[in-house]
């Protein structure tokens, strides 16, 4: 599972207008959160309607409910997305047709539904089924909603992997040691390690040393 990460910079708040409602919450014992309108509720179970489908809960599966969307607003939860990675925030608003406006670390944004697969309390999770173990890539990626899609695709960009610390790379041939001891040409071992793609052609000095006549040098203008 990918968790986005924190340190992403995005413009001022994203949202959508949303008329302040309220939600039936249920929270389940393993952190499973459902919000929406809760159209039956008797000893056997809650059935609740949520961004256009009903799911019937047990109510032995049922941790608490509440009918203040406001009383869960200082929760951070986890919203995983259909793509798996996972967006962390407070849910400020709700709405059946618009979807959630989620307070992230960079902004407001407002997710439809269709972007939501799940919302998860992860401290009510761990406490059902243990701390997991996770490795992985630190990513996440959002939709683009209106004129806001350049805005997203700038963050997306902050999102790729980079190479920082120190590289063991031969003083000759310019080969870098990868984490297997392997030597690697430089442009394998980024390639492998970043989204960067390599051209190749000659500097001057380069077309010099061959013996290739070398480009006059440019002009300003």
């Amino acid at each position: 599972m990918r968790i986005l990460s924190s340190r992403l910079l995005l413009v001022a708040m994203l949202a959508i207008p949303f008329t302040p409602l309220s939600a039936d919450v249920i929270e389940l014992k393993d952190g499973t959160v459902y919000l929406g309108t809760a159209v039956v509720d008797d000893v056997a179970g809650i059935t609740i309607s949520s961004f256009g489908q009903e799911r019937t809960i047990s109510q032995s599966d049922i941790l608490l409910v509440s009918k203040d969307l406001a009383a869960f607003s200082a929760t951070e939860v986890e919203i995983r997305l259909p793509d798996r990675s996972v967006l962390k925030g407070k849910i400020r608003n709700y709405d059946e047709e618009i979807g959630l406006l989620l307070e992230t670390y960079f902004g407001a944004i407002t997710l439809p539904p269709k972007a939501i697969e799940a919302i998860q309390d992860p401290v009510q999770r761990e406490l059902f089924f243990g701390v997991p173990f996770q490795a992985g890539l630190v990513a996440g990626y959002q939709w683009p909603l209106g004129d806001l899609a350049e805005n997203f695709a700038a963050m997306a960009q902050r999102t790729r992997r980079v190479i920082t610390g120190l590289v063991p790379i031969c003083a000759e041939c310019k080969r870098i040691r990868n984490d297997q001891g392997a030597w690697e040409p430089v442009e394998q071992y980024v390639g492998e390690h970043s989204e960067a793609k390599f051209t190749h052609g000659l500097c001057p000095h380069c077309l010099e040393r061959l013996g290739f006549p070398t480009p006059p040098p440019p002009t300003a203008g």
